[in-house]
């Protein structure tokens, strides 16, 4: 009679089992480091695209579709109340930047006006650049209406200090800064009056008024 010693003999079942288990292990390994090289590859086209997408020339329009039901879901306090821009650039290897909009207003703005502010953001090309940023920017509400000699848009402009610090260089935990701009821009009252938002859809035109050294630059 055999006794038993405490070893386990694998026969064949048990061996391809285990083989199995390795391989699978191997493979799952395999698949997670494709996974995340596919996520990096991705993550840069979508960059890629972004900066082929953006304006270079200092000047975004920013166009506000469905703004009626934008302004209610402000109102009843929902997304924030903040619709944001696509970001844009002062000019090639320039400044990045973005725009927020609060059609229920923001501060002292708050229920009774559309807001407007511009923020920088962090770019590709920042430890090139020269900071603070100094360049002037405004904002342009357009009036809508068919005859153009009759058209009564909002410009307001600001031109930044020095000490400001919405205006140094952004960092990383800086991405939802609110930046700098006009908590009361233009009344809701006001909107009502002229063909501000026709059609349901609102344009407004941030612009950075770079110097002329800049714009025909290289870099």
């Amino acid at each position: 009679m055999y006794k038993d010693m405490g070893c386990q003999i694998r026969g064949p079942r048990s061996l391809l089992q285990h083989h199995m288990d390795d391989s699978t292990s191997a493979h799952l390994a395999l698949l997670t480091d494709v996974c995340l090289r596919q996520r990096q590859q991705i993550s840069c086209l979508k960059t890629a695209v972004q900066s082929i997408a953006s304006s270079t020339d200092g000047t975004t329009l920013f166009r506000i579709t469905d703004f009626s039901a934008r302004l209610s879901e402000a109102r009843a306090g929902k997304s924030g109340g903040e619709v944001r821009s696509a970001p844009f650039y002062t000019h090639r290897y320039g400044y990045k930047l973005a725009a927020s909009v609060f059609p229920n207003g923001n501060g002292c703005g708050d229920g009774t006006h559309l807001s407007v502010y511009m923020r920088l953001v962090p770019g590709e090309y920042d430890s090139l650049l020269e900071w603070p940023f100094m360049q002037t920017v405004s904002f342009t509400l357009f009036d809508q209406t068919e005859c153009a000699e009759k058209r009564a848009d909002v410009t307001e402009s600001f031109a930044p200090e020095p000490g400001w610090r919405h205006f140094q260089r952004p960092s990383r935990d800086d991405c939802d800064n609110l930046g700098f701009g006009f908590p009361t821009f233009v009344s809701h009252s006001a909107l009502k009056k002229r063909s501000y938002a026709k059609d349901d859809v609102v344009f407004i035109r941030v612009r950075v008024h770079s110097p002329k050294y800049i714009e025909n630059s290289v870099i």
